[in-house]
């Protein structure tokens, strides 16, 4: 179970279209500053905290593809 749920961006994940997928991922991972699947899992999945500025990059990012609320397990 995630220790943060409002912090996850699993459901946002989900809602992405399939083509859409591997792009968004790719901005988010370069948002996060990461390179690994597993520490995006991590955020992914609430586990590591976001700061403000880094939340409302990646949640500009899910809007970009369509998705209006990211945030919360799905």
């Amino acid at each position: 179970m995630p220790k943060n749920v409002e912090k996850a961006f699993r459901k946002g994940l989900g809602e992405l279209r399939r083509k859409d997928y591997a792009a968004a991922v790719a901005e988010i991972k370069a948002v996060l500053g990461i390179n690994n699947r597993w520490s995006f899992t991590q955020y992914a999945d609430g586990k590591l905290s976001l700061d403000v500025v880094v939340r409302e990059q990646i949640a500009a990012t899910f809007r970009k593809y369509g998705v209006r609320q990211p945030f919360g397990m799905a």
